[in-house]
């Protein structure tokens, strides 16, 4: 027996339009479809900066629903999906060896189809006793303004946590140069909430983030002059090819690669979205953080090692 239009898969990450099994998260990752109704998808909350540099917004989208019935919305939302992770190329693996969590970099070393320029940050925090230099941890609470907090790090990395209502990260003290490489190594000891990289931060110029969530849920965002976001890309890891969510308590490494307008993510040696932006972006600060505001429990992650890179032209 066919399944009755609307209906979701037992893993609720598709539900069925009539003809086909489509994405049940909307393009723009704002929405959810829970078997009636597109309801707000979780993780898309109002994002702040560290010390009031880091633009404060989100993307807001809604899916207007007049007199269209559900196989037309349905149909409508998965070729839009469709669209979109094809234009986003997913899929690509990055076969040289720098790709995985622990492995060394320097200037010139290829990563993932591009080779690094001069090293312009780098911290390990499994060799160190105190913050890293040239780097600060900070809290914020309710969206609220970002302040400083000690975190004490030990072989295990630097631990982060989030609690609920509060997101907690590391990022550089001084702006860096826009077209840059972020590879950041990590532990989760869950999946509660969710983790994020950006890089060229700014409230006069702009942002460019890339997170995803304990549901799968990932998003690539720019940030607007002044405030607020605007979607490049989402989707959700595993369905149509990027690797499914790290497992709890394994190293992972992700990388966040600025060059020119073109920004590509990679998660453990795989290609996971890439887009072009819409601005040209500034010097800012890049940063990794941890999203406990949507959970019960907090988000404790475990930050091993921080690299910042040169992108070079290709």
């Amino acid at each position: 027996m066919a399944p009755m239009a609307g209906e979701l898969s037992p893993d609720r990450l598709y539900y069925w339009d009539g003809v086909r099994w489509a994405s049940a998260v909307s393009p723009d990752g704002a929405w959810r479809w829970d078997g009636h109704t597109w309801q707000p998808a979780p993780g898309r909350r109002v994002r702040t900066g560290p010390s009031g540099r880091i633009i404060a917004g989100v993307v807001i989208s809604a899916l207007i629903v007049g007199s269209f019935g559900i196989y037309e919305i349905t149909s409508w939302a998965f070729s839009r999906t469709q669209s979109l992770l094809q234009a986003n190329g997913l899929g690509v693996t990055c076969r040289d060896t720098h790709a995985g969590a622990g492995a060394t970099l320097a200037e010139g070393d290829e990563l993932c189809r591009a080779h690094l320029g001069i090293q312009l940050y780098g911290a390990d925090c499994t060799e160190l006793s105190g913050t890293p230099p040239g780097g600060q941890f900070q809290d914020a609470i309710n969206n609220g303004d970002w302040h400083t907090i000690k975190v004490a790090p030990d072989t295990s990395g630097c631990r982060l946590d989030a609690q609920p209502e509060h997101e907690t990260m590391f990022s550089t003290t001084d702006d860096q140069p826009p077209s840059t490489t972020l590879i950041v190594d990590f532990t989760a000891a869950g999946w509660q909430g969710g983790l994020g990289l950006q890089v060229a931060c700014t409230t006069e110029k702009g942002c460019v983030d890339f997170s995803f969530f304990g549901d799968g849920l990932f998003t690539l965002d720019e940030g607007k002059p002044g405030g607020g976001f605007e979607n490049l890309a989402t989707g959700h890891l595993g369905a149509f090819g990027p690797p499914p969510l790290p497992r709890i308590g394994a190293e992972s490494r992700v990388v966040l690669r600025l060059n020119g307008n073109r920004v590509e993510a990679f998660l453990n040696g795989q290609e996971v979205t890439h887009a072009t932006t819409r601005r040209a972006q500034a010097r800012g600060v890049a940063d990794f953080y941890v999203d406990g505001r949507d959970t019960t429990s907090g988000e404790t992650v475990f930050l091993k090692r921080l690299y910042l890179f040169e992108s070079l032209a290709t």
